[in-house]
């Protein structure tokens, strides 16, 4: 009993040593493991920041590129060359900031269209030679030219040409004074310009510019392109008017202003004197006993007052819209020529809807997008304003206008 006893407990003592071994080898494990894991994992975190800083180098010279981009093409660079700080870039902003200098190229749009109605465009070959103001207008031009040339310059060299913020291209209305300064120098080829007879014909662009130089004339101009979707509506509206009370009036006055009062029912007899343009017959009776009223073929104001076709009757439609006229040359014939119960009904409606509702919609409609862009121009010539501030640049005067080309 005894040995089987001790015999256990070797066997107990044995088993608790191996399970400490094997505790032991699984530890010893679990840490190769452990390590196994924190240095594939270290590695891959090594990667990463080796990947990440070319990344961040390869980032940060894409920035630098787009940095050289934005400031030599989209930013502060101006013609490629001068920079903000640039002392002709600086005078060049004071000058076009100036508030005498849009006065002065008003001025000058002016006095070079006086000089363009000056001119004879008949007088030509010796004409030319010996017409005093024919020779002013020829040296006129070209000092216009040249003085406008300097404005685009030194416009262009303030704000940049094209890629800049704000660029003096960027605008649409600096489209128009580009291509006419441009066309200007036409005048500079062999002949005058005369071999090229088209390109003359954008001397009559040229008052356009009073456009560009009139804040307000700008600010018209704007509220009428704007308003033409707006108006759409209303001009369908109008011309259902036209076509309605076009058919209405066609059902009920054609033929009706035709007749004449003659002196007799015989053939050839003539027209009562007095009454060759006065339609007779409805409310409108011959005066004597022998007089009657036949049928001529013809409407009065040489056959354009009727209601014949659909395109008379459009035109009477059309004239009574405008309201001038429209009694006396036409609704009087119809009274004469139908009654005034029916007639006076038509013409009421058609006034009162046409001319007092329809188009005055088209007014209504160019009152409050004038309104609208008058407070928007306000609204971003502040913005403007705190833009050159906050960029260090030249604020714009208050009184120069013309610095809101973005209008």
């Amino acid at each position: 009993m005894a040995s089987a006893a001790a015999a256990a407990a070797a066997r107990a003592a044995r088993m608790r040593v191996a399970a400490k071994y094997e505790e032991q080898d699984t530890i010893l494990e679990r840490k190769l493991t452990f390590q196994e894991t924190m240095k594939a994992k270290f590695k891959k975190l090594t990667v990463k920041i080796i990947g990440g800083n070319k990344m961040v180098k390869l980032a940060e010279e894409v920035n630098q590129r787009k940095g050289f981009v934005r400031t030599v093409l989209l930013g502060n660079y101006s013609w490629f060359v001068f920079t903000n700080s640039n002392p002709v870039r600086v005078q060049a902003k004071r000058l076009v900031n100036w508030l005498w200098f849009d006065r002065i190229v008003l001025f000058l749009i002016f006095a070079n269209c006086i000089f363009l109605a000056m001119d004879d465009p008949t007088c030509k070959d010796e004409c030319e030679k010996t017409n005093n103001i024919k020779i002013a207008s020829e040296y006129a031009e070209f000092v216009f030219t040249a003085l406008f040339t300097v404005e685009l310059v030194c416009q262009s060299i303030a704000k940049g040409l094209v890629f800049c913020h704000g660029a003096y291209l960027s605008s649409p209305w600096n489209w128009l004074d580009f291509v006419i300064v441009v066309t200007s120098y036409q005048f500079l080829l062999p002949g005058g310009g005369s071999s090229v007879s088209g390109l003359r014909a954008f001397r009559a662009l040229r008052p356009l510019r009073t456009i560009t130089g009139v804040p307000g004339m700008r600010l018209l101009v704007n509220t009428l392109v704007e308003s033409v979707p707006l108006m759409l509506d209303v001009l369908v509206l109008i011309m259902w008017v036209f076509g309605v009370f076009g058919i209405v009036g066609m059902e009920m006055f054609m033929g009706k202003l035709q007749k004449r009062c003659f002196e007799s029912a015989e053939p050839g007899a003539p027209i009562l004197k007095g009454w060759e343009n006065t339609v007779c017959s409805g409310s409108n009776r011959c005066p004597t006993n022998t007089s009657v009223c036949l049928d001529t073929g013809k409407s009065p104001n040489n056959d354009y007052t009727s209601f014949d076709n659909f395109w008379r009757a459009f035109l009477a439609v059309f004239q009574t819209l405008t309201l001038q006229g429209w009694s006396t040359d036409l609704m009087y014939h119809v009274n004469d020529g139908s009654g005034h119960a029916v007639s006076s009904v038509y013409f009421v409606f058609l006034v009162m809807f046409g001319a007092f509702f329809a188009l005055n919609l088209l007014t209504a409609i160019i009152s409050a997008k004038f309104a609208q862009i008058h407070a928007e121009q306000a609204e971003e010539a502040k913005q403007e304003e705190r833009r050159d501030r906050k960029c260090g640049d030249e604020p714009v005067r208050r009184g120069n206008a013309r610095r809101l080309d973005a209008h």
